[in-house]
């Protein structure tokens, strides 16, 4: 079921999407139209002024890529502060197994054009399991793991519209273990009455497990976002992933807060749960989104 996860929610932002351009007025189109259009000359080199910076968006909060770009001359980090993942399963003999994970993996974006930035999304990790029961085992290992670098271009509905939409190529410089071959995000968002606001996203790749066999992995991810008080985002999101070399799909849901603390800086608390035997049971995360 959740391997087509994108194709079931497509009624639903489908009709919201037609919901949102009905419910907004001609005129206020036509001026914000107006007001993106003023904005195309802005570069790396003359930077957008502060009083046209289009609001802060994240990916790092609900795990899903927005459509909107960095605005010219400007940069922003994001990322967790607190990433942690718990696995545990017991199997026969009895054995029981328990994985704790830790990531961090910052997404620094710098942007170029109006509609176009570069970004550089390292991970690094720190990681333990034990197994106990019938035999006991334990290790744990931490390090860089590799990053990826690529740029986001969106393609319409960064400053104006009801709908905006992006691709975002990247290639990953591993340091050790699998290589992604290539790949990339494509993401879609509605914002919808009432200060609602829906992003759907895809990230087709291929990688290599260092064993000289290109495979295919998929990942489709939605999230549902409520902007209230001024200040507050209050979201719910699901991701599913498949990859072709018999892992098989896993799938987590979860919900989160964020907190503008200033124009630029957003502060974010979420958990997520797993859907199958293949998902981590929690994954708890802080984290904040900088833009200068």
């Amino acid at each position: 079921m959740y391997k087509n996860s994108l194709l079931s929610f497509a009624p639903v932002f489908t009709l919201a999407a037609a919901l949102a351009v009905i419910a907004l007025p001609c005129g206020a189109r036509a001026d914000q139209a107006a007001a993106a259009a003023d904005k195309q000359d802005y570069t790396l080199f003359d930077p957008t002024p502060a009083d046209q910076l289009r609001p802060l968006s994240l990916d790092a909060n609900d795990g899903v890529v927005d459509p909107t770009t960095v605005d010219a001359g400007h940069a922003q980090v994001q990322g967790e502060l607190l990433d942690y993942f718990h696995y545990s399963r017991t199997y026969p003999g009895p054995v029981s197994f328990s994985h704790d994970f830790f990531n961090w993996s910052p997404r620094v974006t710098l942007g170029l054009l109006n509609n176009v930035d570069l970004f550089v999304h390292p991970t690094f990790h720190s990681t333990s399991y034990q197994y106990s029961g019938a035999y006991n085992a334990s290790g744990n290992s931490s390090g860089y793991d590799g990053l990826n670098l690529g740029s986001k271009i969106n393609l319409w509905g960064n400053d104006s519209g009801q709908t905006a939409f992006s691709v975002a190529p990247y290639v990953s410089i591993p340091n050790h273990g699998d290589l992604v071959l290539g790949g990339g995000d494509i993401s879609f968002a509605v914002r919808l009455p009432q200060l609602f606001y829906l992003k759907v996203a895809s990230n087709p790749s291929a990688f290599d497990h260092a064993n000289d066999t290109a495979y295919f992995g998929i990942e489709n991810s939605l999230s549902l976002h409520k902007s209230f008080g001024g200040q507050f985002d209050a979201y719910a999101y699901l991701n599913t992933a498949w990859e072709s070399d018999g892992e098989g799909w896993n799938g987590y849901a979860g919900f989160g807060l964020g907190y503008q603390v200033l124009r630029d800086l957003q502060l974010f608390a979420g958990i997520g749960f797993g859907l199958n035997s293949n998902s981590y049971d929690y994954n708890p995360r802080i984290g904040l989104g900088w833009r200068f």
